[in-house]
C-alpha cells in the first residue's frame, strides 16, 4: 500500500486529469504546485500557494469539519507543504465543488477506504455508496446531463413546455401545460438507485412547493465502449417526491454557535 500522503496525491491528480506523481517525491513531503494549481483552476480560484490554495478552496466547499484538517506541516518538517489531512480534505472539497456532496463524516473509515483507490484509477469509492462518487468529472457530468436529458424528454413528449434551468435554480428543468407547473429533478446513478444524493437547496424548493416537484431517477447506468451513456440499459422511475425526514439521510450539519452577547 502507499503512504497516505501518496495515496491522497494519487486520487487528487486521478480526479484532476494528471499524470501519477514520482512516489520518491512524495515521500519527502512535496507534491508539486501544479497539483494545487490544477486544484484552483478546477475550483474557479486564483492560485497562490499550496497551503493557501488548500484552504481556501475548502473553506469555499463550506466543509463543516474544516477546523480538523490542520492543511500545514509543522514547522520542523519545514511548514508550507499540505498534509496528507489536508489533501484529503482538498479531495473532498472537490468533489462537492463539482456538484457531489461530502461523504459521511467518520473521516478514519473515508480516508481508509479513498487511499484504497489508488489501485483503480477514475473511481474514488467511499463510505457514502449513494450514487457511486465518481471523481471522473467529465463520466460524472454526463450522467448527470444524460439523465436530466431522459426527464425533460419524457416530458416534452406528453404535451409539455420544458425549460432547463439546473444552472439557475434548484431544480433540473420546469415544465408548463395549460394552466399546469410542475418543476422536474434528475438524478442518474450506476448504482442499483436505492438512494440518491439530493442537495439542501432541492429539498427546501421541494418541501415549500408540495404537489409540484417531480423526481426521476434512472438507476443502473453503463458506459458503452465510446465512453457514452448507453441509453438502453438502467430502470427508471418518475414520482411526485416530498421529502421527509424520515426519507433524508443527513451527511453533514450546520451547527448555530450560540454567542455571548458583547
Amino acid at each position: 500500500m502507499p503512504s497516505e500522503k501518496q495515496a491522497a496525491t494519487d486520487v487528487l491528480t486521478n480526479m484532476l486529469g494528471l499524470a501519477l506523481i514520482d512516489v520518491t517525491g512524495i515521500q519527502r513531503g512535496t507534491v508539486p504546485a501544479r497539483v494545487f494549481r490544477a486544484a484552483a483552476e478546477r475550483a474557479g480560484v486564483a492560485y497562490r500557494s499550496r497551503t493557501d490554495t488548500t484552504e481556501e478552496i475548502i473553506r469555499l466547499a463550506g466543509l463543516p469539519w474544516y477546523a480538523r484538517y490542520d492543511s500545514r506541516e509543522s514547522e520542523s518538517m519545514g511548514g508550507g507543504n499540505v498534509t496528507a489531512l489536508g489533501l484529503r480534505a482538498l479531495a473532498e472539497a472537490l468533489v462537492i465543488l463539482d456538484g457531489g456532496a461530502p461523504a459521511t463524516h467518520d473521516e478514519e473509515d473515508l480516508w481508509e477506504e479513498a487511499a484504497e483507490s489508488w489501485i483503480e484509477p477514475g473511481r474514488w469509492t467511499s463510505r457514502a455508496r449513494a450514487q457511486g462518487r465518481m471523481l471522473d468529472a467529465e463520466r460524472r457530468h454526463k450522467v448527470e446531463m444524460a439523465a436530466q436529458g431522459w426527464l425533460m424528454w419524457m416530458f416534452a413528449r406528453d404535451g409539455w413546455h420544458v425549460e432547463d434551468t439546473h444552472l439557475i435554480a434548484p431544480y433540473d428543468a420546469i415544465a408548463r401545460r395549460r394552466h399546469e407547473v410542475v418543476y422536474l429533478e434528475a438524478k442518474g446513478t450506476t448504482t442499483r438507485g436505492a438512494s440518491v444524493i439530493v442537495t439542501r437547496a432541492e429539498v427546501a424548493w421541494a418541501r415549500e412547493h408540495p404537489g409540484q416537484c417531480i423526481l426521476g431517477v434512472w438507476s443502473g447506468m453503463i458506459f458503452d465502449d465510446e465512453g457514452e451513456i448507453n441509453p438502453d440499459v438502467g430502470q427508471n422511475t418518475i414520482q411526485y417526491w416530498y421529502p421527509e425526514d424520515a426519507d433524508l439521510d443527513p451527511i453533514g450539519f450546520d451547527y448555530r454557535v450560540d454567542w455571548p452577547e458583547e
